[in-house]
């Protein structure tokens, strides 16, 4: 992709969160539960409504999912044993994380020790972040037809995974997601 259209897809991301900043400024939640060795979404609050466009949702999506990867890519770069890590089959851990336009915070946390914890089950939790995000996108766009454009979040993850901040990360998916975003692009 070329500067322009970077810059481009930059000043489109930014049009529309200008367009929609109530909602934008507005705290993102994330319910995560080990269950089974894998990560399970239970909840995400304050992304999905009604009188929001799906070209803005998707976009806060397509944010808080790089911001999340950012915050754990932070966390794991002093913890490499954590990329191929296997949790117990009893364990159970929980993280209720909070995203905002500036930060990642976790709010909650259960199963990683009272007054100490592992820090490799907590990396490794916030490791299944995104794919469990990708399952519970699955699960509301086949419960909800009006949801369908979230299959571009979904297939756009995999970018994010490769470590895009998130104003590259906004900015390249409004560039590679023109039709959904044709009102608010600048050229």
């Amino acid at each position: 992709m070329s500067d322009t259209e970077m810059t481009n897809g930059m000043l489109s991301a930014m049009n529309v969160v200008n367009k929609n900043i109530e909602y934008f400024m507005e705290t993102s939640e994330f319910e995560i539960e080990i269950q089974n060795k894998n990560g399970v979404m239970l909840n995400i609050k304050n992304v999905f409504a009604e009188d929001i466009d799906m070209a803005t949702q998707c976009l806060k999506l397509v944010h808080n999912i790089s911001m999340l990867n950012c915050f754990y890519l932070s966390v794991a770069k002093d913890n490499y044993k954590t990329l191929n890590y296997n949790f117990a089959a009893e364990s159970r851990f929980y993280l209720k994380i909070s995203v905002s336009p500036e930060n990642v915070n976790i709010d909650k946390r259960k199963g990683f020790g009272l007054f100490t914890y592992d820090v490799d089950d907590m990396v490794a939790t916030l490791g299944e972040i995104p794919s469990s995000i990708v399952m519970y996108l699955i699960q509301i766009i086949k419960t909800n037809k009006k949801r369908d454009d979230l299959k571009r979040v979904e297939k756009f993850v995999e970018q994010i995974l490769c470590g895009l901040e998130p104003n590259a990360a906004m900015a390249l998916f409004v560039n590679e997601n023109k039709d959904l975003y044709k009102k608010y692009l600048l050229n």
